[in-house]
């Protein structure tokens, strides 16, 4: 009787509980379903038979399980998360005044704005206290720089597209019965299209997958070489903030793996180390690190390669990777044995571009260390640009009108730091960046005689604007570098015989074009052409073989005089039984064979003449 009695209560459990009755409603089918009609749910319908067509039904999706429930709460948690993530984009752009100083660049670009700090500033200003640690230090350094970005690039509207791409996929996958339920992770929208490593692949080494560090001694050494050799003439770090870095370099270190956390400062750190390398001799190297400078110097661009690749350094938004790139390039120019280092620098100019580089103007958006440093790196690779354009026979990328970003100031490291105030204000006399400012500001002068607005302008057919164009340079070293220094010592005279030589090598290209122009006419020389020449050669040599440019000889090794030697040998027939066509022979004989190894290590292009 009790059993009876139960199995009744049980029973009308059951008929209360629809979860116990497995069947459910049957499904419209397909063609009513896309028809939007009603479906008299026979198989086939009414609706199918009367048209003809074939009658299919979906099969019903079972009812999710806990997990699957789970699974559903998950994806409204993410829901919710990309939808403040979204908040917190559009609230940054606001935060950094993005509208006005968009607005601004358009309007007037050149506009001064050195007003005040970028409210991201403040980040990098409350991370320099006693208790900060440079782990710390650096990545609010890295995070100013993603979050401040002055422009509205391709990587902000990336971005933004991207959420929203995760916020349409999530919101349909919650309304569309035909989703598959049993996915529990939801879409991955943050694409990630990182550095093809194919861009570095020798196809006769074998692809490492580690960059080798050095022992700790060998980094020092290594360190010290750099700021000797390759910094002073390509001015693109700062030394205090690379010495506070690397005083406690294990707090950079991840302890189970000992790689650098940050590999924007790892591909950095190895490419000064390939640099270091390449500026010293075999004997320095066997004397130092007990290694072959060959065997060194494969593996350091090696591990420069890998770091850049993990350092994603084509997506970067940081200038660290960026300047890791511009000295890998400068530093392999010397080994350079095709176009590749000639393409690797127009990789850099769009990279410049991508992080706007190129539109800072006076720097007044940022604070004042950034607006440095982002300006030496421009400038630099600006100058390479305009180099390897020059020794190629092509125009350069960047149009004369296309950037407004002002030269960097003539300052040592010690002069500007983290918490410097805005503006820094620029030194008369020599300093760390002169002879970077000196090289710089030629060859752009150079590039507009020959390739420049007043260069194409068809109505200015004289010689005069051109010219002033030379003399104002003449006029600007001496003011901004040279005037002081009537009492100078050893490393001030080469810094002298340099701003003299520029001069030299700009007057050779306005009387002796590098490239034909429709709008130049027949130039006729008002100055002794070979005897122009020949000084440039003669300061070529001094230069060269000068006491304080000991460590500088494999920059040298990237260059050789092909124009003042062909404008000497164009020269000397018209007069050729002369003293100072003497003197060119001489010169030219002394040095041609070194000269022609220089040329031998780079692809001859077609477009590249000696005329």
């Amino acid at each position: 009787m009790s059993t009876n009695l139960l199995a009744g209560t049980s029973s009308a459990r059951d008929l209360q509980n629809p979860r116990s009755f497995p069947s459910r409603k049957t499904l419209s089918c397909a063609n009513c379903r896309q028809r939007k009609i009603k479906c008299s749910k026979a198989n086939p319908c009414e609706a199918c038979l009367e048209l003809g067509l074939e009658c299919v039904f979906p099969n019903r999706r079972p009812r999710a399980s806990r997990s699957q429930r789970d699974a559903l709460k998950a994806r409204d948690g993410e829901l919710l998360s990309r939808i403040r993530h979204l908040e917190s984009i559009l609230a940054n752009k606001a935060n950094a005044g993005f509208g006005e100083s968009f607005q601004g660049n358009l309007d007037d670009s050149s506009a001064p704005v050195m007003n005040s700090v970028s409210p991201q500033s403040s980040q990098l200003t409350q991370s320099t206290g006693p208790g900060v640690t440079v782990h710390e230090h650096y990545a609010a350094f890295v995070k100013q720089q993603g979050s401040s970005s002055r422009h509205l690039n391709s990587e902000f509207w990336s971005s933004l597209n991207n959420e929203f791409d995760g916020l349409k996929k999530l919101i349909q996958g919650g309304e569309n019965d035909q989703d598959d339920i049993y996915d529990r992770h939801s879409p991955n929208t943050e694409t990630t299209s990182s550095s093809p490593d194919w861009i570095f692949q020798d196809p006769d080494r074998p692809l490492d997958t580690e960059p080798v560090h050095p022992p700790d001694a060998h980094s020092a050494v290594l360190f010290r070489v750099y700021f000797q050799n390759f910094d002073p003439v390509c001015k693109i770090l700062h030394r205090p903030t690379v010495d506070t870095y690397f005083s406690d370099v294990t707090a950079l270190f991840e302890p189970s793996t000992r790689r650098f956390r940050f590999r924007s400062l790892e591909a950095v750190t190895f490419s000064v180390y390939f640099a270091a390398v390449n500026s010293m001799s075999s004997d320095e190297c066997l004397t130092s690190f007990g290694e072959d400078k060959e065997l060194l110097l494969a593996r350091y661009k090696r591990s420069t390669e890998l770091a850049l690749v993990q350092a994603d350094f084509l997506n970067a938004l940081d200038i660290t990777t960026l300047q890791a790139l511009t000295i890998y390039i400068i530093a392999r120019r010397p080994l350079s044995r095709g176009r590749s280092d000639w393409t690797l620098i127009g990789l850099a100019v769009r990279i410049a571009h991508s992080l706007g580089l190129h539109q800072d103007g006076d720097g007044g958006a940022l604070n004042a260390f950034e607006a440095e440093m982002r300006r030496r790196l421009f400038w630099q690779i600006l100058g390479l640009e305009v180099r390897a354009s020059e020794e190629r026979g092509s125009e350069p990328i960047l149009a004369e009108h296309s950037f407004n970003t002002v030269m960097p100031c003539n300052l040592d490291d010690n002069d500007f730091g983290h918490d410097s105030p805005c503006p820094l204000h620029a030194k008369t006399g020599i300093t760390e960046m002169s002879y970077s400012l000196l090289e710089i500001d030629a060859l752009i002068t150079g590039w507009k005689i020959s390739l420049g607005s007043i260069a194409r302008d068809s109505t200015k057919q004289t010689l005069r604007p051109r010219e002033d164009l030379v003399r104002n340079y003449a006029q600007r070293i001496e003011f901004k570098y040279l005037a002081k220094n009537y009492a100078i010592n050893s490393k001030e005279q080469l810094l002298r015989t340099m701003g003299h030589h520029w001069i030299r090598k700009l007057w050779l290209i306005l009387y002796y074009p590098l490239r034909r122009h429709a709008n130049f006419g027949q130039v006729h020389s008002s100055i002794q052409g070979l005897e122009t020449a020949v000084e440039f050669l003669k300061s070529s040599e001094l230069i060269e073989r000068h006491p304080s440019s000991a460590g500088f000889s494999w920059l040298f090794k990237t260059y050789a005089p092909w124009h003042a030697v062909a404008v000497a040998l164009a020269e000397i027939c018209n007069q050729p039984h002369s003293a100072i066509a003497d003197v060119a022979w001489e010169i030219i004989e002394k040095h041609f064979t070194d000269w022609s190894g220089r040329l031998e290590s780079a692809e001859a292009s077609p477009s590249r003449s000696a005329t």
